[in-house]
Parts: structure tokens; sequence; C-alpha cells
């Protein structure tokens, strides 16, 4: 089984949960993966969404899943620039990422 996967260190002004993962969303712009992977945030988060896609042996429309990640943080708080610009607190850490390799399933443990 392959899986296509995008990272980037990410750039994104956002303070929310919800928008540091737009952000990552925001990726299929410009890539086409199974997986996106993005830093730079300090989050540690994910998501997955739906679509269609066209399987390329048949022709036919098949339903896949994207999977999008904030790939998390191991900033100190105290003392750090997040607390000097009144940023929230985060859980730090790392996901933990599985690949299945009999069939296309992405698992993020966070």
């Amino acid at each position: 089984m392959s899986y296509k996967i995008y990272s980037s260190h990410g750039r994104t002004m956002a303070r929310l949960p919800q928008t540091k993962i737009l952000a990552c969303r925001r990726m299929v712009e410009v890539a086409t993966a199974d997986l996106y992977l993005m830093g730079h945030t300090h989050e540690l988060q994910a998501t997955a969404s739906i679509y269609y896609d066209v399987d390329k042996k048949s022709g036919k429309k098949i339903t896949s899943t994207r999977h999008f990640c904030l790939t998390g943080s191991f900033l100190n708080y105290e003392g750090s620039y997040a607390e000097a610009l009144c940023l929230n607190p985060v859980r730090t850490g790392a996901p933990r990422l599985t690949l299945e390799s009999k069939k296309k399933d992405i698992h993020i443990s966070l």
C-alpha cells in the first residue's frame, strides 16, 4: 500500500485551535495527498474529511479520506515567546501515525 504525504513547516498567524487546523486544511490547494502534516502552530490536533475521487483502474467514483495533522510542540511555555504574546498554553508532544499496510487506512493518535 502506498500513501501520498505532504508536509510543511507552515506559517500562520492563527491563534485559535479551529483556525490553526484550517491553515493545515488549506494545504489541499497546493498538493494532493492522503495525509497533510503541518508544524509551526505549536498545536497537537488532527481531523479528516471525506471526498470523492476516481479509481484509476475502473474509472468509477470512489470515496476517499484526507487526514490533516498539526504536528505538536515541545516548547516550554514559561518564559517563551508564546507566553510573551499571551498565546494559550498547549499540550506538548507529537502525534503517533499508523499507516496500515493491507488497506489504505490512516490512524492518528494524539
